[in-house]
């Protein structure tokens, strides 16, 4: 038997024979019983077959973890590459740093809510249900301006905003809305007949006509331009691949009539859809009702193959009084069908369930 050790900072090899019950240990420098096989295989010799072993073992492992891991990690690397050269490409550099205006927007909104919240004229519910980090897509109902700020501070993070083109059509304006971080898409009033959009510009302040107008005959004209449509879904997927918070108003522009929940517009199906393609990842939704005395947030989710943004819608309006559920009231048990039942929007998809 060979027993390897060290002695004064030298390495040496002592070999222990046995025979006949009696036991004696060489060091490498004494000779064994004349009678004895064994022979003392020199330190040298025996530390370069222990290198040999090593090295041979040390193959055997690292090709067995090759095989096992190599494909994952050559996958899992091009998908981490996919992804960084998607952002690159359709986050403009603006977006990927909140500004300082971004900032100071979201810390003064939070100490008014907090200030608001303390004194009891305003109730934040659910607020740990948005997640601290990662992407995540906050849809919810839009009651005032100042709505983003609000999602922003109650989230302790930097926000992105879905924001109508309105918000882009002045250079002081422009500049604002990309300083707080808002992503431009092309708004449109399609959802609405002819009856409601007359009824509409009698509503819409005289300021903001002229924008509703140009609106209207873009949808009648149909000349809603698909490559700014395609840009704020590549650009709303790069942000939320990036790790960043996006806000989503569904509803799109205000009618003016109130703090009622209207009828979405799609776009939820078709970010999650992207998202996915992009990173393999479901996206997070977390939807939020929002009103004058109050934010409530709803558990998070994410679209399963056939739902779409009426799904979202309803986990909003359960955050909402029964007064502001709007084409979602709940007289008795109303649900989204796939027959139609006319009314006064040819969009409206509910049915009254007896």
């Amino acid at each position: 038997m060979y027993v390897m050790g060290k002695e004064n900072g030298q390495r040496i090899l002592e070999v222990v024979i046995e025979r006949e019950g009696e036991t004696k240990v060489l060091s490498d420098k004494e000779k064994p019983f004349e009678d004895t096989k064994q022979e003392i295989i020199p330190t040298s010799e025996l530390l370069e077959i222990q290198r040999e072993k090593d090295a041979q073992r040390l193959d055997e492992v690292r090709e067995d973890i090759q095989k096992k891991y190599l494909v994952t990690s050559v996958v899992a690397t091009k998908e981490t590459t996919s992804v960084q050269s998607y952002i690159k490409s359709h986050l403009p550099q603006h977006l990927k740093r909140p500004s300082i205006v971004a900032k100071f927007y979201t810390k003064a909104t939070k100490l008014v809510l907090s200030f608001l919240e303390k004194f009891g004229r305003f109730k934040i519910e659910g607020r740990e249900r948005i997640p601290a980090q990662g992407p995540c897509l906050l849809v919810a109902n839009h009651t005032r301006f100042f709505d983003e700020g609000k999602l922003a501070a109650i989230s302790g993070r930097s926000v992105k905003v879905i924001g109508a083109d309105m918000h882009f059509d002045n250079p002081l304006k422009r500049f604002f809305m990309r300083k707080i971080g808002v992503i431009e898409v092309p708004a449109t009033l399609s959802r609405l007949s002819q009856e409601e959009k007359r009824s509409l510009m009698e509503r819409v302040p005289k300021e903001a006509r002229a924008y509703y107008q140009k609106v209207i005959a873009r949808d009648e004209k149909g000349t809603l331009e698909r490559k700014a449509l395609l840009a704020f879904l590549e650009t709303t997927t790069a942000a939320l691949a990036h790790g960043d918070v996006v806000v989503f108003f569904p509803e799109g522009l205000w009618t003016y009539e109130g703090h009622v929940l209207r009828q979405a517009y799609p776009g939820i199906e078709f970010i999650a859809k992207k998202f996915k393609q992009v990173t393999g990842q479901d996206l997070p939704i977390v939807p939020v009702g929002i009103t004058d005395d109050g934010m409530k947030v709803a558990e998070p989710m994410v679209l399963e193959k056939d739902q779409t943004v009426h799904d979202v819608m309803k986990r909003v309006a359960s955050c909402l009084p029964e007064t502001a559920r709007g084409y979602l009231c709940r007289q008795e048990r109303i649900v989204l069908t796939g027959h139609r039942k006319h009314s006064k929007n040819k969009d409206l998809f509910i049915r009254i369930s007896t």
